[in-house]
């Protein structure tokens, strides 16, 4: 910007002596009055040659140096384009080994990848899509093998030896899908009302109630089993299993019709129960006459007159009876967590699949 001034400076310099000169008048030698201003003004003109000159240069050197770095710039755009090049075929031969690693059964034909770029990516998308149901296909086989596993253990521990199952049972982690109840941490309120009973709550990663129609209808389907885990705040672990765990639709208000034959460490605390149907707080269905069980008890349960399981029970660590108990394992001493879990019946042709 300065060279720029100065340059246009010079040049007005440059003009303004040039019509100093044309004024000038010649005398009678044919010499010019003005004659003794000339080499000022050449001297202007051999500056502004010799500035030209220099922007001229240092043009050519600024444009040298763009081409230079112009250079550079497509060296490194070719470098990147090419490493993704690499990275790309890497991924999709590596999603191919994934797959024909993951696949145990036989596949269709692979479909070769053509040219076009858009026809790769779709093609690695598909690959990848089928990792993830792979993945999943896998998740679900090892669930069911891990059910069969502890169905296994569990009809062939021997149940007369108190406390075998408490070290060694631990299904939420190896069959989960079939809680129907679970209390871990009393993150979850349990005193509700009959409509949220009927329909479930919670979550089943967490604190979850199925819901009464859901179960209902399920258990309708054929005999189950239903396997209560229990634990103390002690650490201590315990179990009730029943072989014909059976309950009623809601226009009998979801009667607990049978349980059959019991086993297990934590003694049988619902037998009582057998015969009544489900209550709660606003919908009182239990059989005591002048008392709500499911209020005074703070729950909701098969309510008799009134009870002596109550797993929906208020969450405490401490002893009453409104706690969530199961009288025959610690008395009324509030549980630390209770899941409620059913099956199908074991049978020859459900056993071996």
């Amino acid at each position: 910007m300065l060279m720029i001034r100065y340059v246009t400076f010079l040049l007005v310099c440059a003009a303004v002596l040039a019509e100093t000169e044309s004024n000038f008048t010649t005398n009678g030698d044919g010499v010019s009055e003005g004659d003794d201003k000339k080499p000022g003004f050449e001297l202007l003109l051999t500056q502004l040659e010799q500035i030209v000159t220099r922007m001229g240069e240092k043009f050519d050197e600024q444009l040298k140096s763009i081409d230079r770095k112009l250079n550079q710039l497509n060296i490194g755009i070719g470098a990147v384009d090419s490493a993704l090049k690499k990275i790309q075929e890497g991924d999709r031969k590596a999603s191919i080994a994934t797959v024909t690693q993951l696949s145990s059964v036989a596949t269709p034909e692979p479909v070769p990848l053509q040219s076009k770029p858009q026809q790769a990516q779709n093609e690695l998308q598909r690959l990848i899509s089928q990792i993830v149901t792979l993945s999943t296909s896998s998740q679900q086989r090892f669930e069911q093998l891990g059910c069969k596993i502890y169905e296994q253990f569990l009809a062939s521990a021997d149940n007369s030896k108190r406390g075998l199952l408490d070290v060694l049972y631990a299904p939420t982690h190896v069959c989960p899908r079939n809680w129907i109840q679970r209390r871990l941490d009393g993150s979850v309120n349990f005193l509700r009302t009959w409509t949220e009973y009927q329909r479930g709550f919670g979550n089943p990663e967490g604190e979850f109630w199925l819901g009464l129609e859901q179960l209902s209808a399920m258990l309708a389907t054929g005999r189950h089993e239903l396997l209560v885990q229990l634990e103390a705040f002690s650490g201590t672990f315990a179990y009730a299993l029943y072989d014909d765990f059976h309950v009623g639709n809601a226009s009998e208000m979801y009667k607990l019709k049978s349980i059959g034959q019991y086993s297990g460490s934590a003694g049988d605390s619902l037998t009582y129960h057998v015969g009544q149907p489900f209550s709660t707080f606003d919908a009182d269905n239990d059989a005591a006459s002048t008392t709500n069980c499911a209020n005074l008890y703070d729950g909701a349960w098969w309510y008799g007159n009134c009870c002596k399981s109550n797993l929906n029970g208020k969450y405490l660590n401490g002893k009453s009876y409104n706690l969530m108990h199961w009288s025959a394992f610690q008395n009324t001493k509030g549980l630390k967590s209770s899941i409620m879990m059913i099956r199908p019946y074991p049978t020859s042709s459900n056993s071996e699949q």
